[in-house]
């Protein structure tokens, strides 16, 4: 599967080629997206550079809103909001045909994490959050409370 994920995606692009990537007898590809989309990149990304994420505005033609992180590729996506944090970020709709360097130059940093921004977003498209569904079933109970028995091996 990691080949095939890399063959596929990185070599090929297949997700912006005409014949798009096909899983489970489904054709996929980026022009085929209807919903506003939400892009996030990192200054400091040495596998996803920013600017090569943001430039999938040119494969889309629906709203597109960007973040972009001040750190690498996995405290600038994983990480989550922090008081002490002395990280920032940048967050814009981004206007078809824009230039990387241009969008960057109009927007304003902020203090934190881009989560903030999503969580804004989403609220805005899904509605109020609701409570998750209880842990386990008949089938599959709860063996124990988080984190598990593993982590302590």
């Amino acid at each position: 599967m990691l080949s095939f994920y890399l063959r596929e995606l990185y070599l090929n692009n297949r997700l912006v080629s005409d014949h798009g990537l096909t899983l489970a007898k489904r054709r996929l590809r980026l022009s085929n997206i209807e919903q506003p989309l939400y892009a996030v990149g990192c200054i400091q990304d040495h596998i996803a550079p920013w600017i090569e994420v943001f430039r999938v505005r040119d494969h889309l033609r629906v709203p597109i809103r960007f973040s972009l992180s001040s750190e690498g590729h996995a405290a600038g996506i994983v990480n989550p909001p922090s008081a002490k944090s002395r990280r920032r970020y940048w967050s814009g709709d981004v206007e078809p045909g824009t230039a990387p360097d241009d969008w960057l130059a109009t927007q304003t940093p902020l203090q934190g994490s881009w989560w903030s921004d999503w969580a804004g977003c989403l609220s805005e498209r899904c509605g109020p959050q609701g409570c998750p569904p209880a842990p386990g079933s008949c089938d599959h109970p709860v063996l124990c409370a988080a984190p598990g028995t593993y982590v302590l091996e």
